[in-house]
């Protein structure tokens, strides 16, 4: 699978976890992978300033990442 494949579904995953943050005014977007499967990706809205954006990043995104995409190794935010 290309590499843009492989990044639009992983957005298509998360939208199981999209409509939590759109509720609260924020929203995420896989924005790349790298050679050793760390996935980046961009936060927006309330999520930049939100004080439970590091439990979200690592329990609800990057948990929900790693069961439909094992092959991951970690998850970078971009600014």
């Amino acid at each position: 699978m290309d590499k843009f494949a492989l990044i639009t579904q992983m957005n298509e995953t998360l939208d199981q976890v999209r409509d939590f943050l759109h509720n609260d005014g924020g929203d995420v977007q896989v924005v790349d992978i790298d050679e050793n499967n760390k996935v980046y990706i961009l936060f927006s809205g309330s999520c930049l300033q939100c004080k439970s954006k590091e439990f979200t990043k690592e329990i609800g995104i990057f948990e929900t990442l790693k069961v439909n995409f094992p092959q991951i190794t970690g998850l970078l935010e971009v600014n």
